[in-house]
């Protein structure tokens, strides 16, 4: 190789670490942006709901009806943390509540559309 290709090489080389080093501190950025938010979404395979309180309260707000239903909810809600031991709600929990809901409800719904026939 000549001289000025080694030259250019280590010009390329520089250029690189240079936009490496602010690949990684952008991405640093990201993950201290981003790790405060573990806390509320929470682990989607692991349910904290297991107080009826919870759950009745969940369903009443994620359901609401015309009267005071969340109204209703939140008392429950808040009535089932404080039993818990104030443990923060996270959108998993929310997301599983939501989930076992609509399939009771379709289960229900099932259940009707037999009693027609």
């Amino acid at each position: 190789m000549k001289p000025d290709d080694l030259k250019a090489v280590v010009t390329c080389f520089r250029e690189l670490g240079v936009s490496y080093e602010d690949f990684v501190t952008a991405l640093r950025d990201s993950v201290n942006d981003v790790k405060p938010l573990k806390r509320l979404i929470g682990n989607p395979y692991a349910s904290s709901l297991d107080s009826w309180l919870l759950r009745a309260g969940i369903a009443l707000i994620v359901f609401p009806d015309p009267t005071v239903s969340d109204v209703i909810g939140f008392i429950l809600v808040a009535a089932g943390l404080v039993k818990k031991g104030m443990k923060q709600l996270t959108v998993a929990d929310i997301l599983i509540e939501f989930r076992d809901t609509t399939k009771s409800l379709e289960s229900v719904r099932q259940e009707l559309s037999y009693c027609r026939i």
